[in-house]
């Protein structure tokens, strides 16, 4: 498989975790908050003009108009990038969470960006040759 071709491939596998991950967050919002989740959760609960968002808060258009034409090595540092604030995001989350399974899904998902940065930087080293 060619790089390009092995960086699209990773970066689907990392979209779908991502999804996963909405998932364990809107099981816990139903938990802590205790009502129906609002149409349009997560975004309808995150103050913002609606775009859809990434981790970092970039836009998914500004990073697919960023990333048009760059070698992969480039995108995989951007997206090295994203997931170690994600990761630093949800261990800050894990800390400062007052719920015992809130505590667990933070340190989860902070386990799983750490997974995928791992996943991203032998990508990344790969292009290096």
């Amino acid at each position: 498989m060619h790089r390009a071709e092995e960086a699209a491939s990773l970066f689907h596998s990392l979209a779908r975790a991502e999804e996963t991950h909405g998932d364990a967050l809107a099981r816990l919002y139903l938990k802590l908050v205790q009502r129906k989740l609002p149409r349009g959760f997560p975004d309808s609960e995150i103050p913002g003009d609606g775009t859809d968002r990434m981790e970092g808060g970039l836009t998914v258009a500004e990073c697919l108009a960023w990333a048009r034409g760059k070698p992969p090595g480039e995108a995989l540092e951007l997206a090295m990038s994203l997931e170690v604030n994600s990761y630093d995001l949800y261990l800050t989350m894990h800390r400062l969470a007052r719920d015992e399974e809130a505590r667990e899904v933070f340190f989860a998902l902070a386990e799983e960006e750490k997974l995928h940065l791992e996943r991203l930087t032998r990508a990344f080293e790969a292009t290096l040759g």
